[in-house]
């Protein structure tokens, strides 16, 4: 895992379908590194997995839009 200056860890991982682990929720579609600056979108009903924060920051922030 490469590591930079804003923190370790805390990739989004958006799942191919949903299961109780990582072997059983199918492919990977993507994995997305947090970093400073960047926001993610995507629709909330895509199975994903937030994986655990290494080293902080990591800012959380859900919106919904309808």
């Amino acid at each position: 895992m490469e590591v930079g200056a804003e923190g370790a860890g805390g990739e989004t991982v958006l799942l191919e379908r949903e299961g109780a682990t990582d072997e059983t929720s199918g492919e990977v579609l993507a994995r997305v590194r947090p970093e400073r600056g960047r926001l993610l979108v995507f629709p909330h009903a895509c199975p994903h997995a937030g994986k655990t924060v290494l080293r902080p920051p990591k800012l959380l922030l859900r919106g919904e839009i309808y």
